[in-house]
């Protein structure tokens, strides 16, 4: 790929790069493999016994874990060059092991990172000598600005003791160029070389709230959908699309909501939706894996509160099932690469913008088609406009013709236009609500769900910053509606802990001892 063409052989050179390129552009393969092509050649041989040769660190245990992976495949042919990882959720003990050993390419998440560089005698990082931060500007959004400074600091210390300073070479990747990542890049780098990839089209600029400018890449051949969709009936609307890409047109799809709440619901309903409304409700299936309907699709689950265990569970289920839907939230927005997802769904839009184009990514990559659906509240639709500011050209779809899909559905029923103008009266919106309230009404902990959903979403939504709140104020939601669109009959309180997250980070607990 172009940037993988224009970013290696600076990387071989041992030159510091900073590097912007759209999602899916194959940003890992440009630093991996000149890293692994200049300690495979090393004479004599590099061993594990010298401690790290070449660091990477990522935000997420799962791009971790991605990452890790791609480095392993590709050091096959170099097999004394030892691949390992050190993240956040893992068994500390096995991984502190595995430091006193010796790991030449030590992918990590900074927050553990730090941790072993503090109190890891054993960790040797003297040697070295490439050092990679990966979707930099994430990590700086959630926070790990702090730890990225201790770390940079403390490296520096290691390497100018063993005199190597000098000859380390650091990379820094980015869909998007931050005034953080300029500080970062000022803090780790030495006259970088910056490398920017321009798609066809052109760059595509955002003015934030803080004035700051900010460029993001889309891939072209992206083709993005506004759908505005009542919250009555975003349910049905939801199952009915899926369902008809799932009959072959696109085999796997990201759906973002907005907590982990609403993904527990959503993957309940869903789960015992693609089953045929057969299979006992809230079937859990193993480690989130899902239920699989007759039509041979799986439904997943990926948000912050599981434990690593069942993370990289539905990472491993997602990326080998022939045919499946994710649930996720932004945990699942950066980085992730799944072979095959045609389409991804926006069932809560983001409170930034620019994490639209993150979501929006983990389709359409590295040249292949792709479908970026946003569902919209009627007094929502005017977000469409704020992302045409970014440059994404939208086109329109019906609700009722994804309602047509759903088994059950009248095709009309004579409604005409007003199924456009009313969606929730479609036939197979209201029997499929029918369905629901039933459903949620006569089980406890799905009706328990669901309500810690609802109050998730009304949280969530009064989040969104002060310059979107004229197009997403709390103040603006028919409580309801939102209810209904949770398969409940009334909006309950919204004062109360979250029983779903308390039980979810209980067995997360439990799991770590």
């Amino acid at each position: 790929t172009r940037v993988q063409q224009r970013a290696i052989p600076h990387i071989l050179r041992g030159e510091d790069v900073l590097i912007r390129a759209e999602t899916g552009s194959g940003k890992t393969l440009a630093y991996m493999c000149p890293i692994l092509a200049a300690l495979g050649g090393i004479v004599p041989r590099i061993t594990r016994e010298d401690g790290t040769r070449a660091l990477v660190m990522v935000p997420t245990r799962e791009l971790a874990a991605q990452v890790l992976d791609t480095a392993a495949r590709l050091g096959k042919c170099y097999h004394w060059v030892v691949c390992g990882g050190v993240m956040g959720g893992e068994n500390k003990q096995k991984e502190k092991a595995r430091l006193r050993k010796g790991v030449s390419v030590l992918v990590a998440t900074p927050g553990r990172l730090l941790d072993h560089l503090r109190h890891t005698t054993a960790f040797r990082a003297d040697l070295l000598r490439w050092l990679v931060l990966d979707e930099a500007d994430r990590m700086l959004d959630v926070g790990f600005e702090e730890d990225l400074n201790a770390i940079l600091a403390d490296l520096n210390r290691r390497t100018e003791n063993a005199g190597e300073r000098g000859t380390r070479c650091t990379a820094l990747l980015s869909a998007t160029l931050t005034a953080g990542t300029s500080r970062l890049a000022d803090l780790a780098m030495v006259d970088p070389v910056t490398i920017e990839i321009d798609p066809e089209e052109p760059e595509y600029e955002l003015a934030l709230a803080d004035a700051k400018q900010m460029i993001v890449r889309m891939p072209e051949q992206l083709r993005h959908t506004a759908v505005e969709v009542p919250a009555k009936c975003r349910l049905a609307a939801l199952a009915g699309l899926l369902a008809g890409w799932m009959q072959g047109a696109v085999p796997k799809v990201m759906v973002f909501l907005s907590s982990c709440e609403s993904v527990e619901f959503h993957y309940r309903v869903l789960s015992w939706l693609a089953s045929g409304g057969k299979a006992k409700k809230g079937a859990k299936g193993p480690r989130g894996a899902g239920d699989v309907d007759a039509g041979g699709y799986s439904v997943f689950r990926l948000h912050g509160v599981l434990s690593q265990t069942d993370r990289r569970a539905v990472y491993q289920g997602f990326s080998k099932a022939t045919a499946g839907v994710l649930l996720c939230t932004d945990v699942g927005a950066r980085g992730l690469d799944f072979v095959g997802v045609g389409a991804t769904v926006q069932v809560d839009p983001p409170s930034d913008p620019t994490t639209y184009v993150h979501r929006v990514g983990r389709t359409a990559r590295l040249g292949a088609e792709g479908e970026a659906v946003l569902f919209l509240q009627p007094r929502e639709v005017e977000y469409a406009t704020v992302l045409g500011d970014l440059g994404v050209n939208f086109c329109a779809a019906s609700v009722p013709a994804m309602l047509d899909v759903l088994d059950g559905a009248a095709g009309g029923g004579g409604g005409g236009g007003d199924f456009e103008r009313n969606p929730h009266l479609h036939p197979a919106a209201q029997k499929l609500q029918r369905k629901l309230h039933a459903e949620v009404s006569g089980d406890k902990e799905l009706l328990t769900l669901a309500k810690d959903a609802f109050r998730s979403y009304v949280r969530s939504y009064a989040t969104f910053p002060s310059d979107m709140k004229h197009i997403f104020h709390v103040k603006r939601l028919h409580l309801g509606h939102v209810a209904s669109a949770f398969g409940l009959k009334e909006a309950p309180g919204l004062i109360g802990k979250s029983a779903t997250r308390e039980r979810l980070q209980a067995a997360k607990d439990a799991k770590r001892k």
